[in-house]
């Protein structure tokens, strides 16, 4: 997979999440214009193609190919959920914290999207059009958005807490299908885990409570959201 083939497949994912929260539905060419053309990337032939394909093999995006009909691209935002679940912390070398990665670091842009977001993609985005070989994300991103510089009290961590236990028991009562169970359960043991770090990543920590895994205990979830942000 190509650098612009994973910068587009960001993209994707991220042009996806603004127009529609749970599912996107939409015809091909209206993300290709949203994404390759927004950014004058389609000097890099069959980057899209490839950043679709991408998408496709890790069951998040199918293709719809009817004869006469243009193509459509269906996407669901609950597998882009699980990707996120899929991480490992870091300490840095001088021990000033944590970073988050996914488990297979081959990834580094999809990597840099799912942890933080893509308040750095857009600048990405155009510096590659410029530069191909211009500066990697890390460079880019706030070093802050990695470990989410929101001050949470003692306090305040312990009802978080507290509201995790709560949001367990109610996964537990709802009627789910297994697997709609199982995930929703990762990410609270996701998001329990991270809370317990020295250094919490509450931006990684907000990311999660605010993915579609977490659909069926929103009001929970939000008010999750709200004790972090203050």
């Amino acid at each position: 997979m190509t650098e612009q083939e994973e910068l587009i497949a960001a993209l994707i994912l991220d042009t996806a999440a603004e127009l529609e929260s749970q599912r996107f539905k939409g015809s091909l060419s209206l993300l290709r214009e949203r994404t390759e053309g927004a950014y004058s990337l389609d000097k890099f032939r069959g980057a899209f193609e490839g950043a679709v394909s991408f998408l496709e093999d890790r069951g998040i995006a199918k293709l719809h190919s009817y004869p006469g009909v243009e193509d459509y691209i269906s996407i669901d935002m609950a597998q882009t959920g699980r990707m996120i679940l899929h991480l490992i912390a870091q300490e840095e070398p001088d021990g000033s914290g944590f970073s988050f990665r996914t488990k297979n670091p081959r990834y580094r842009i999809i990597n840099s999207y799912l942890d933080v977001g893509s308040s750095w993609l857009h600048d990405y985005a155009l510096t590659m059009r410029d530069d191909p070989k211009g500066a990697p994300p890390e460079s880019i991103i706030r070093s802050e958005s990695w470990t989410g510089r929101y001050t949470v009290s003692e306090s305040n961590k312990v009802r978080v807490c507290q509201i995790l236990a709560e949001m367990r028991r109610e996964i537990e009562a709802l009627q789910l299908s297994n697997s709609e169970r199982a995930n929703a359960l990762a990410a609270v043991s996701a998001i329990e885990t991270l809370a317990e770090a020295p250094d919490p990543a509450w931006a990684l920590i907000l990311r999660i409570l605010r993915s579609p895994i977490l659909g069926n205990v929103t009001a929970l979830a939000a008010l999750v959201v709200s004790i972090i942000t203050g």
